[in-house]
């Protein structure tokens, strides 16, 4: 090998050097977009399992000895705590996401 071939050579490793650089920058660039588009989703997941969690709960705190007033009101607390849900996930989602501009 003479001189030129040896520049060229070295020229081409510094090429190859630059371009595995912006590869691995590029690379963990998209990982740690993927990681922020998914930590808006697993907090609303987490918070809404809360949530269900805790509709139960109260399903469970109501007592209902069989009386109709009673059936009613437990019917009635949970239509409303699982309509508050889904309006709740609805809205976080919209929020998270921007799936609707409001």
């Amino acid at each position: 090998m003479d001189a030129r071939e040896r520049a060229k050579a070295a020229r081409v490793e510094k090429l190859v050097a630059a371009a595995d650089k912006v590869a691995a920058q590029r690379y963990w660039d998209a990982l740690g977009a993927f990681v922020l588009t998914l930590v808006p989703g697993a907090a609303l997941l987490m918070s809404w399992t809360v949530l269900v969690g805790g509709v139960f709960y109260a399903w469970e705190l109501v007592t209902t000895d069989g009386s109709k007033p009673e059936l009613i009101s437990k019917a009635l607390l949970f239509v409303f705590a699982v309509g508050a849900a889904l309006w709740g996930v609805w809205r976080s989602l919209v929020w998270a996401y921007g799936v609707v501009r409001v």
